[in-house]
């Protein structure tokens, strides 16, 4: 179940943006995504939230699955800070089939 900090989290909030597409070019690299959700909370963090429907996802499989979504992350975050420099960015993966969310606070 999604905690309480997390819940907290998404309640309170200055703006909220669904399916934000991200474009931009890493070296000669294009990178394009669509982001899930992004939201602006009152201390101006931005938590980037994308949507995984896994069905076979619970709490034993979701550090495999999350690992596996961690460029992807990496990737929405530098088009994100592009976006809103200065503001601190918090990677998100919600797991809809076992309503679980998973923060990926190290891919700074």
């Amino acid at each position: 179940a999604l905690t309480n900090a997390i819940l907290v989290a998404l309640d309170r909030f200055m703006q909220a943006w669904n399916e934000v597409p991200v474009q931009y070019l890493d070296q000669s690299r294009l990178v394009y995504g669509i982001i899930d959700r992004l939201v602006i909370q009152p201390d101006g963090t931005l938590m980037l939230i994308d949507y995984k429907t896994h069905r076979s996802a619970t709490r034993d499989t979701i550090p495999d699955l999350a690992h596996m979504y961690r460029e992807q992350l990496h990737l929405y975050m530098n088009g994100v800070t592009r976006l809103w420099p200065g503001h601190g960015v918090k990677p998100c993966l919600l797991f809809t089939a076992c309503n679980e969310m998973v923060m990926l606070e190290d891919l700074n």
